[in-house]
Parts: C-alpha cells; structure tokens; sequence
C-alpha cells in the first residue's frame, strides 16, 4: 500500500446539516475512541454532525474543544481500531518540499491534490503559524490534511485566496494550519509520536 492510499483512511467527510468538509483521524490515547481534527467554520453552529470513513461507515460527532480565533475544532468519535495520522511536531516545513492536499472538496468524493509548501507565515489576528500551498484547495477541503511525501501531517487545510482587495484573480494560494499550533492550543487532547 502506497503511502497516499494509507493517507486516504486517515481521512473523513464531515456531514453537518446542508453543509460539510473534511476531518483528520488522531489518536485519543485510549483504544475505545479516536479524535477529527477540523476547521471550526465546518461545523459552525451544528447541532449534529456525522463523520464518514473511508468505507462510507458514519459516526456521530461529539465536539470537544472549538476556537473561532484559529479556525480549528476537535471531535471525537466513538470508534476504536482507525488508522490515524501519528501527531509529529516538526516546526516549520522547508519551503519548495513537496506535500499533497487531502480531502473532500464540495463535500463529494475523496480526492488528492498536489504542490509544494510556498511560504511560511504568521496570521495576523490570531498569530498562529500557517503554511501556504500551491495544492489546489476547494471548498469542502477545508479541515482535510496537508501531508509530505513521506505520509506525515503537517497542516490541517484551512482557506484559500481567491482575489486581491482590487478585485484581482489570484491561483494556486491556499493555506493550512501547522498542526504544531493545533497541538499547542489543545495537548492535553492528543498524543505526541516521539518514535521520530
């Protein structure tokens, strides 16, 4: 198995009413749950939420920590035995390293994009880390994963640009979430690889 049909089960379609996007499999630390990582303007005033695996299996969402500021969300799912992707802190990736976007963009199939990291940097209102992409990303990507070509996590997929203030069309800018600062708003949730 290859490593992007591996990534592709730690990988979730977020249904939350007439809307939806993606999620990121973790480990919980315990064997009788696992937790989705996501945006928080993916599950934006839900009252229910399903989450779907791979095999098309759904789940009921129960959310443990949400922050509006930095656009993240945690879920837990009462699933045990899931692939997920290990938590590795590495800082900031190398700019030009190769990664792959992970998601389900319109909230229809699973799909891959492809593209390197352009840019390391700092938003501004909230001050976390992100990392900006030329992988193409699509509504409904939002909360899916941004991994290298080795199968590692490193950002959770957020927004993309789409036009200058001008008004000015503008490709191939999208942005993610370093999953460093996901860890460090929310550690007491998560268990950290330290194999590597």
């Amino acid at each position: 198995m290859n490593i992007l049909e591996s990534a592709s089960k730690k990988v979730v379609k977020i249904i939350s009413g007439t809307s939806g996007g993606s999620g990121v499999l973790v480990s919980s630390g315990n064997d009788q749950t696992t937790l989705v990582v996501t945006n928080e303007h993916v599950i934006e005033n839900a009252s229910d939420m399903l989450i779907e695996l791979h095999d098309e299996s759904k789940y009921e969402g129960l959310i443990l920590f949400e922050d509006l500021e930095i656009d993240i969300a945690i879920i837990e799912i009462n699933a045990a035995n899931l692939e997920y992707f290990p938590i590795i802190l590495g800082g900031s990736p190398n700019i030009g390293m190769d990664v792959y976007a992970l998601g389900y963009p319109l909230n229809a199939n699973y799909s891959v994009t492809s593209g390197i990291v352009s840019a390391n940097l700092y938003e501004e209102k909230s001050g976390i880390q992100m990392v900006q992409t030329d992988a193409a990303l699509n509504p409904g990507n939002s909360g899916g994963a941004l991994i290298t070509s080795e199968g590692n996590l490193i950002g959770i997929n957020t927004s993309r640009k789409e036009e200058t203030s001008s008004g000015r069309i503008i490709n191939n800018i999208g942005y993610a979430t370093l999953i460093d600062e996901v860890y460090n708003r929310t550690p007491h949730l998560f268990t950290i690889d330290t194999s590597n």
